[in-house]
């Protein structure tokens, strides 16, 4: 599995609403963990994989390297989420944000037939039943 591999599988992993948008279906039955320790065992991966990623070169002209815009880019969002995931201003002092969260986390399963509706629902149900504990900051 390639660095990038691992990038989009934990970008997809630790936001399942984001994955049921984009198309990926693994995840369709659960919300992020938003706990603290949840958010800090998402900052310890993404330091792992900002780490993996490495320096990007710091010559402007090697971002016509497809490979190397596309690590720049992954490193770069790492480095923002992992300041927001710090502070008191996003998923640790925001409550409208967890609300957003479980609501889009609705919406991701409704808005397309992706699947047959007896499977969606199921996804649905258990997204649903994740809201109260989600919404108190527990896995």
């Amino acid at each position: 599995m390639t660095t990038l591999d691992s990038f989009f599988d934990s970008y997809y992993r630790l936001r399942p609403a984001n994955a049921t948008f984009s198309g990926l279906h693994a995840y369709d039955h659960r919300l992020p963990d938003w706990s603290p320790e949840g958010l800090d065992a998402a900052v310890d991966e993404m330091r792992r994989l900002h780490s993996a990623i490495g320096e990007v070169p710091a010559d402007v002209s090697a971002l016509r390297d497809v490979a190397v815009r596309d690590r720049d880019l992954a490193r770069s969002f790492l480095e923002i989420q992992i300041a927001e995931m710090e502070s008191l201003h996003f998923q640790r002092g925001n409550p409208s944000l967890a609300l957003g969260e479980a609501v889009f986390g609705v919406i991701s399963l409704i808005t397309r037939p992706f699947a047959p509706a007896a499977e969606r629902a199921r996804a649905l149900a258990a997204r649903l039943d994740a809201i109260p504990g989600f919404l108190a900051g527990t896995p």
